[in-house]
């Protein structure tokens, strides 16, 4: 459960986007308001004391604090039930202007600090306060000495509230604030109005009206300087921010059961920005949401951010949702540009963190932009079916872009297989299976096509960086394409490269993976296998040790355990009958393709034996 802190724009975004999300939340508001939600709604005050009971009852696992920048008592007690209950708080903040240049405006630290300003101040009598029904009592003193006006928002509350400070009704001037600076300069003209008040409320506090206002007017702006809030664990100033950190808190604290969710491909992503971009074109708006069909009846639902365009081009990004497959580009944006020519054609070109292939064996001819074959069909497919549906046919240059996608390009292998300047555009189906096996298997066939077109006749395979390191002194003039992180697919990996045409393969792995490839397990993931203690007993008595040590090896929980019970140099029988029971399980998929050389590292990085000489 998310409990959500509204009664403002803010809050309203919030509630919007958890609708879209299907997130369970609740909307806590000061006041009741009219206006729904798809959360349930609750208005009054919350105490510290109520809120920690009611976070418990409700079991909240996320807050969002989307109330009043001036609500300080609110933030506060939001900022202790989030310590006092370890519940992960996101600020959604209001964009404030910045007002250095602007002569007429003037700051104060506290209402009080700008009372005395006024009551010092005798060229100025008629006086507008914008700061809301709520600060009415605040100007009290000035009721009977200045000609004050307040402006309130025009709903029977707020009336109500007015009416309740005993302020002469005939000062209230009911009015929307959303409307436009003349309205607001038309009413200020009828007062005679010399000074405008108000409290820094932010863009979404129509700022820039009161002070456009002041402006046409020439008369002083002041405004009473917003608080200094608590620190919150995020901080978010737009929707986009908000649906980037709602996605990444899916991967752990808003995560709902043990099953895993699919995400989105990096591809799909693309084409719901290559139709939005398209349809903005030729409907003169975007679109808030875009909707991509999938294989098998599915769909992709987008929110559509920062859309641009002019006559000949459209810009546009959405966020990624990879689900909980572990991938780099989760939670990030991917955008799309699009720009028309007379080309008739449709082509590809690389944005900015978009790779491009700079070495053969990928499914990318070298010096195109890494957009897989996959992707390229499914956004001309998508492209050609909207030229049919808008009945053009012009040429479509399309130019995919991430961001920060050279920067995330550091953490993947892509640069070693040749891609850089950034990420690889991917996706078969455009759903992203968390660890999936198929598309693991399938960059490893990718790795190796590069290694092999790039001359390399011997693979170094490793589990990950960690081993590869440790392997990379005993190889120190392989180049980077030869070493390839397999994770747990030991069997795949080494038919795959057995079919490559290597003249040999290294095999890299640490004591958990090593016993459980001996036992005949080349599926080495712990959700398939794990350590089998009965084996490493009955391996260990086969060597010849004795019944101390076997009884000490049958109560180990972690297979690195081993390093420290079996003695020197007696235990190098262990590892080497270890590494011979590997190496005859690696042989049979080999099958005498090419030869095949078992590396058993020890934590420290050393090699405890190996069947064959270097």
């Amino acid at each position: 459960m998310i409990l959500v802190f509204g009664g403002t724009t803010e809050g309203k975004i919030t509630a919007s986007l958890l609708d879209w999300l299907g997130e369970d939340y609740i909307y806590s508001t000061r006041t009741q308001v009219k206006y729904k939600v798809g959360g349930e709604q609750i208005h009054g005050d919350l105490t510290v004391e109520k809120a920690n009971s009611f976070c418990i009852a409700q079991k909240v696992k996320l807050i969002i604090d989307a109330s009043h920048p001036f609500a300080v008592n609110v933030h506060n007690n939001i900022r202790l039930v989030s310590q006092q209950l370890k519940i992960p708080t996101i600020r959604y903040s209001r964009v404030f202007q910045s007002f250095d240049d602007e002569e007429l405006v003037t700051f104060f630290d506290s209402y009080e600090d700008m009372v005395s300003a006024i009551q010092r101040n005798n060229s100025c009598q008629n006086i507008l306060a914008l700061t809301g029904v709520q600060t009415i009592n605040n100007f009290k003193s000035l009721w009977s000495s200045k000609n004050i006006y307040f402006r309130i928002l025009n709903t029977e509350l707020s009336k109500t509230k007015a009416i309740a400070t005993g302020v002469d009704m005939s000062k209230i001037l009911p009015e929307d604030p959303k409307a436009d600076a003349s309205c607001l300069i038309h009413t200020c003209r009828s007062l005679h109005t010399q000074l405008l008040l108000s409290k820094e409320s932010g863009e979404s506090g129509f700022m820039d009206t009161k002070l456009e206002a002041a402006k046409e007017l020439n008369i002083p702006l002041w405004i009473v300087k917003r608080p200094q809030l608590p620190c919150f664990d995020f901080e978010v100033k737009s929707d986009k921010e908000l649906l980037q950190h709602i996605y990444r808190l899916r991967k752990n604290v808003l995560k709902k059961g043990d099953q895993l969710q699919s995400g989105f491909t990096t591809g799909v992503c693309v084409i719901a920005c290559v139709k939005a971009c398209f349809k903005a074109l030729h409907e003169d708006f975007f679109q808030a949401e875009e909707v991509v069909e999938l294989e098998g009846g599915h769909t992709a639902n987008f929110k559509i951010f920062e859309g641009d365009f002019d006559k000949h081009r459209a810009t546009c990004l959405v966020i990624k949702n990879s689900g909980d497959d572990p991938d780099v580009t989760h939670a990030e944006e991917i955008g799309c540009e699009i720009k028309l020519n007379n080309s008739g054609e449709i082509t590809f070109s690389a944005g900015k963190g978009v790779g491009l292939v700079t070495l053969p064996g990928l499914q990318v001819a070298v010096g195109q932009p890494a957009i897989n074959p996959g992707p390229r069909k499914m956004i001309i497919d998508q492209l050609k079916q909207l030229q049919k549906d808008y009945h053009v046919n012009m040429g479509i240059e399309v130019i995919p872009f991430i961001p920060r996608g050279e920067e995330l390009a550091a953490q993947t292998f892509n640069p070693r297989i040749g891609i850089e300047g950034g990420l690889s555009i991917l996706g078969t189906t455009g759903i992203l299976r968390p660890f999936s096996s198929e598309a693991y298997v399938n960059s490893i066939r990718q790795y190796v096509s590069v290694a092999i077109n790039n001359k390399c006749m011997r693979l170094i395979l490793t589990p990950g960086k960690r081993s590869e390191n440790m392997l990379k002194p005993f190889f120190p003039n392989e180049p980077a394409q030869a070493f390839i992180h397999i994770g747990n697919f030991v069997g795949e990996s080494i038919d795959i490269a057995a079919h490559a045409s290597v003249r040999e393969i290294v095999l890299g792995i640490m004591i958990g993976k090593a016993i459980k490839l001996a036992e005949g397990n080349l599926d080495t993931h712990s959700s398939k296998v794990t350590l089998n203690v009965d084996f490493v007993c009955k391996l260990a008595k086969q060597v010849g040790f004795d019944n101390g040590i076997i009884e000490k090896l049958s109560r180990i929980k972690l297979a690195n355990e081993l390093w420290n019970i079996l003695p020197i140099p007696e235990k190098e029988s262990f590892f080497m009958a270890l590494v011979n029971l590997i190496q005859a399980n690696c042989d049979k998929i080999v099958a005498k393709r090419c030869v095949i050389k078992i590396f058993l590292l020890t934590p420290d990085g050393n090699v405890v034996g190996y069947g064959m000489v270097l």
